[in-house]
């Protein structure tokens, strides 16, 4: 007997392949959705860490800003727009805006006014994504820190001479020794009738003025004007540099290195490359004039350096103090710091005019002091080791510009060669008439050196020095907090 296949069965297989298909197809876009779904997700949350990291790094580098910034305080962290950084596959931009708070005033801002310390900072750092191929979302992120802040002083006495309001140098004559540097707040003068030498550089918040024969080993900067109105020898080792300009210079200057103004040039050996004008060169750093005191804590200061403390006997006329102490200096056998008071002028005349020294020694008047004729100072017999002189009108005896309580000396005043002399007054100091000296010279007002006035450079160790009228090197951070933002 004839059997027959059942007709409604037949494209089964082939329906339930293409069914199979279809699922298959329908799981692997789904699939495919949530792993570019993951992917993307996984991606947002890396941007995140990212721009944790880099606001993080922001904060840091605005620390390492800070305290490397000295006497200009940074307003931001870059100085200007933004830092970048790249790690495949994002991009991340940072900037941190930093604020600061002082004695003062405690509201953070910046930048603080003049005069201000800060004693505190707050950082705010951001940083942000950009935007990844296929993407439309960035991540932004903030980091916030506070710190307090410690300044480190520098020395403050490191110029062989520093005139706040200005240097004033004629008639022959030379500062020489290692980094034997002039520091102005105010105008160098190199005037008529000079043949000065500097074997350092010159600094000069003011302007460099060149009146005849001079010669700078070293750097000549000046925040203004650099002039030299006549055609007299000028020989500058360095660069010459103007802060805001002229530049201007004779034709028998010879500039060794470059010249550099915010202004014009006038000079005849201005070639390509020599001479760049219009730009800016800034102003060389300011350093403010130390501040040397009477007080309590200024003398204590010098007793821990190993300083004892005398006076002059009650009663001892103002004549007779020098010779008190130039008798004194001859058998004191320790450091010795000796206090004028009542207020007198020391006057050195012929009566006492060689100075003996065993130990270092050290001379506060607030009445000032005058050599008036020749005056020696050597170390006493058998002394074969360098001390120390110092002749102190401390700073709240005068008010800056001030000649009186003045410090003069008008002839042959001299050192040997184991005596190194610190002057210091807030008002004037004038040295002339062959007057040759191993030491320092600083002037709250001018310096004057005239008449063959030689100075060698020897740097003196220092006591007592108001620390706020330091210069500040850099800052001492400590953080209180650091953490992020929402």
């Amino acid at each position: 007997m004839r059997r027959f296949r059942r007709q409604d069965e037949q494209g089964s297989v082939l329906v339930m392949t293409l069914l199979t298909l279809v699922v298959a197809t329908a799981l692997t876009l789904v699939i495919v959705a949530s792993v570019i779904s993951v992917n993307r997700s996984s991606g947002v949350t890396r941007q995140q860490s990212v721009a944790v990291s880099a606001s993080e790094a922001g904060v840091d580098a605005a620390y390492a800003s800070i305290q490397n910034s000295a006497l200009t305080l940074p307003c931001s962290w870059p100085v200007s727009g933004t830092a970048s950084t790249a790690t495949a596959p994002d991009k991340v931009s940072v900037s941190a805006v930093i604020k600061y708070t002082s004695v003062a005033n405690s509201t953070p801002r910046c930048p603080l006014a003049v005069g201000e310390k800060p004693v505190a900072a707050v950082i705010t750092s951001t940083a942000q994504t950009q935007v990844l191929s296929g993407g439309s979302s960035t991540a932004k992120r903030t980091f916030q820190s506070s710190v307090n802040m410690t300044p480190i002083y520098g020395n403050g006495f490191d110029s062989a001479i520093f005139g706040d309001k200005g240097i004033v140098m004629s008639n022959n004559g030379g500062v020489t020794g290692a980094n034997a540097d002039l520091y102005t707040n105010g105008d160098f003068e190199c005037k008529n009738g000079s043949n000065r030498v500097v074997q350092g550089s010159v600094f000069a918040q003011g302007r460099i003025i060149w009146d005849d024969k001079c010669r700078v080993d070293g750097t000549a900067w000046a925040a203004g004007a650099v002039l030299k109105p006549n055609n007299n020898q000028l020989n500058v080792g360095g660069d010459v540099k103007s802060g805001t300009g002229p530049v201007t210079l004779g034709d028998n200057a010879t500039i060794t290195g470059k010249v550099f103004s915010g202004g014009p040039i006038t000079w005849s050996g201005c070639t390509s490359g020599v001479c760049v004008s219009n730009g800016s060169p800034s102003a060389p750093m300011a350093k403010p004039f130390p501040r040397w005191n009477d007080d309590w804590d200024s003398l204590q200061r010098w007793e821990t350096g190993g300083f004892q403390r005398l006076s002059p006997p009650g009663g001892t006329p103002c004549a007779d103090v020098p010779a008190w102490i130039q008798a004194g200096a001859s058998v004191w056998g320790t450091k010795t710091l000796v206090e004028v008071t009542p207020t007198c002028t020391l006057a050195m005349d012929n009566s006492n005019n060689n100075w003996s020294l065993k130990s270092d020694l050290v001379v506060m008047a607030r009445g000032g002091f005058k050599w008036n004729n020749a005056t020696d100072f050597t170390t006493a017999a058998g002394v074969t080791t360098t001390k120390n002189l110092y002749f102190i009108v401390p700073y709240s005896a005068g008010t800056p510009s001030c000649s009186i309580p003045e410090m003069t000396a008008k002839n042959q005043t001299t050192t040997s060669a184991l005596v190194s002399v610190m002057m210091y007054s807030p008002c004037n100091i004038s040295i002339a008439n062959n007057s040759t000296l191993n030491g320092q010279v600083y002037s709250g007002s001018v310096v004057d050196g005239q008449n063959s006035f030689d100075l060698q450079y020897k740097q003196l160790p220092v006591f007592g020095v108001d620390p706020n009228s330091l210069p500040t090197l850099s800052y001492r951070l400590d953080v209180l907090y650091k953490r992020e933002q929402n």
